[in-house]
């Protein structure tokens, strides 16, 4: 009888266990690509970018891949650092949070990925509303005209 208690008892402690494992485990094949993202001040986003620009998308395309991405056509309408012979980029986003509109126009601080262009953090696409572009950037916080923000880029990239 004490044996079968035991037992009993010991079933029990394993099922629990068993359940509270499984409960806390995380899947690490998360193909969700709303993630972390680097935390960059605005001197380090300038900095570190490696073309920034003013531009208005011209097109979008959502992808049904994994992790889900967009594909954006930019037109450069000017270029605040790096030097971009084309008037069109391509933009590869792979945040859904972050997806642009087509129509719109924006400031990004953007990184060269081989044949296109993706977003720096999650702070580097700045939307234009009413001639201003309000920014969350540590060092550029606040709503800024197009000048406002290309004087301020072009302060720290003449110092490099």
């Amino acid at each position: 009888m004490r044996i079968q208690i035991k037992l009993s008892v010991l079933f029990l402690a394993v099922i629990i266990l068993s359940s509270c494992q499984s409960s806390s485990q995380t899947n690490s094949n998360n193909n969700n690509s709303s993630g972390d993202w680097p935390s960059y001040n605005f001197e380090e986003l300038v900095s570190t970018s490696d073309l920034i620009v003013y531009g208005e998308i011209t097109d979008t395309k959502n992808k049904n891949s994994t992790p889900p991405s967009q594909e954006s056509n930019l037109k450069v309408l000017k270029s605040l650092k790096g030097d971009e012979s084309d008037h069109s980029l391509l933009i590869n986003l792979s945040d859904p949070d972050y997806y642009v509109k087509s129509g719109s126009k924006y400031v990004m601080f953007l990184d060269n990925i081989g044949s296109y262009y993706t977003q720096k953090s999650a702070n580097s696409l700045l939307i234009e509303l009413d001639g201003k572009f309000p920014s969350s950037i540590k060092g550029l916080n606040g709503n800024y005209s197009l000048e406002e923000i290309a004087l301020e880029i072009s302060k720290i990239t003449s110092d490099q």
